[in-house]
C-alpha cells in the first residue's frame, strides 16, 4: 500500500528512492513489505531555541507546540549516536468518516532542527473503521516510511537508531512476536543527518496537502526512553540530557501531549485529546 503524500515545506516523497548501502533483515515476516508516508513536523523551531539548549546536562526546557508531534526531543551539544524505547502497540480507536484517519508512534534521530529524520515505529491506519497496525522504519526523504510487518495491540515493541562509523542502524522488533526488521544505511547527498536531536514521539501524518485526523488511542507509555552520543552505548536516560516536551496543537486546541518524566526520567505516556 502506497500513499503519495507532500510533507510541509513542499517537499515531494511520492517517488521512493534507494538508500545508498542499504541492507536489510527482515525476520519472521509472512506478508510482503509496502510503504506508507506520513510528515516530518509541522513546524520550525527558533534558532535561538537551539543555541540556548546546547549544554550537555539535564535541563528541562520549556514545552513546544507541534502540529504534527506529541513526545519528548532531547538536544545535548554532541552529535547523538543513539535512541531507543519499548512500548506496547496501543488499541486504536476509528470513527465513521471519509477523511484520513492514522497515528505513528516512533523513536528516532534528527528531525526537529532539521528535515532529516532516522526513525522507526508502528502505525495504526483506519480502513473504513477498521485498524491496520504495522511496524515500519523510514530514513527521511530518501524513502517512504516502509511497513514490515503487521504488529497487534497489546504486542510489545521496541526500537533502535544506531549510529557507527557513518553507518544508521535502524530496528524495529515485536517481542510477543519475534519479528523484526533491522536495516543498515549511509546518509545520502540529500540529507543533512546532524544527529543534533532525538525524539520519542506520537505522531499524525500529512497526505498531500491534508493532515490526516487523529484516531484515538489508549495512554500509551515509552519505557526505557534513552539517548547517547556516546558510541560505546552508554546511553543517558532523557532527563539526563537537555529535553523539552512537545504537545501537538490542532485547529481546535491540543490533540496529544506527554506526561511527566518517570521511572527516574526514562519514561513517560504520551495521551490523545483530540481528533482535530
Amino acid at each position: 500500500m502506497t500513499f503519495h503524500f507532500r510533507r510541509p515545506g513542499g517537499i515531494d516523497t511520492a517517488t521512493t528512492r534507494p538508500i545508498a548501502g542499504l541492507a536489510a533483515v527482515v525476520v519472521g515476516v509472512g506478508w510482503s513489505i509496502a510503504s506508507i508516508a506520513t510528515a516530518a513536523p509541522a513546524h520550525v523551531a527558533p534558532a535561538q531555541t537551539l543555541a540556548a539548549l546546547t549544554v550537555d546536562e539535564g535541563v528541562a526546557a520549556p514545552a513546544q507546540d507541534s502540529a504534527t508531534w506529541a513526545g519528548y526531543v532531547v538536544t545535548p551539544h554532541r552529535p547523538l549516536t543513539n535512541v531507543g524505547a519499548s512500548w506496547k502497540v496501543p488499541s486504536v480507536t476509528c470513527r465513521v468518516t471519509t477523511d484520513q484517519q492514522a497515528a505513528v508512534f516512533w523513536v528516532g534521530l534528527d528531525g526537529w532542527y532539521d528535515r532529516t529524520v532516522e526513525q522507526a515505529g508502528i502505525e495504526a491506519y483506519c480502513s473504513g473503521t477498521t485498524v491496520v497496525y504495522t511496524a515500519w522504519w523510514e530514513m527521511f526523504p530518501s524513502n517512504h516510511i516502509t511497513q514490515v510487518f503487521p504488529v497487534r495491540p497489546g504486542d510489545e515493541i521496541t526500537a533502535s537508531v544506531t549510529f557507527r562509523s557513518g553507518i544508521f542502524t535502524i530496528t524495529v522488533k515485536d517481542l510477543t512476536s519475534r519479528r523484526m526488521s533491522k536495516i543498515e544505511a549511509r546518509c545520502t547527498s540529500t540529507m543533512i543527518c546532524r544527529r543534533s536531536s532525538a525524539e520519542w514521539m506520537a505522531e499524525s501524518p500529512t497526505y498531500g496537502a491534508q493532515k490526516a485526523n487523529l484516531p484515538s488511542w489508549r495512554p500509551l507509555t515509552f519505557t526505557g526512553a534513552l539517548s547517547s552520543a556516546v558510541v560505546d552505548q552508554r546511553w543517558a536516560r532523557i532527563s539526563a540530557l537537555v529535553n523539552f516536551p512537545v504537545v501537538m496543537t490542532g485547529l481546535h486546541g491540543r490533540q496529544a501531549q506527554p506526561g511527566s518524566l518517570i521511572a527516574g526520567g526514562s519514561a513517560f505516556t504520551v495521551s490523545w485529546l483530540a481528533t482535530s
